[in-house]
C-alpha cells in the first residue's frame, strides 16, 4: 500500500499539482482507513474477548466502512 504514491511520484514528476494532492490525499484517507480498522479489530477481538455483546458495537464501522469506502471507490 506504501508503494503506490512512491510510483506515482517517481512515474509522473511534472503531473500537476491538483492530482498530486489527489493522490496523496487519497493514500492518507487510505491509511486513516486501515488504522481505524484495525483499532476496532484490538477492541472487539483482543479487548473485548469473551464478551459478545462488544460484537454488536459500532466503533468506528459508522465511519469506515460508507464514508472512507465510498471515497476510495
Amino acid at each position: 500500500m506504501h508503494l503506490t504514491p512512491d510510483l506515482y511520484y517517481l512515474a509522473f514528476p511534472n503531473d500537476l499539482i491538483y492530482n498530486k494532492i489527489l493522490v496523496y490525499t487519497i493514500f492518507t484517507i487510505e491509511v486513516v482507513q486501515t488504522l481505524f480498522i484495525g483499532r476496532d479489530m484490538f477492541a472487539i477481538f483482543v479487548m473485548g474477548f469473551g464478551d459478545l455483546s462488544v460484537l454488536t458495537q459500532l466503533h468506528f464501522a459508522w465511519l469506515t466502512l460508507p464514508i472512507f469506502g465510498g471515497v476510495g471507490k
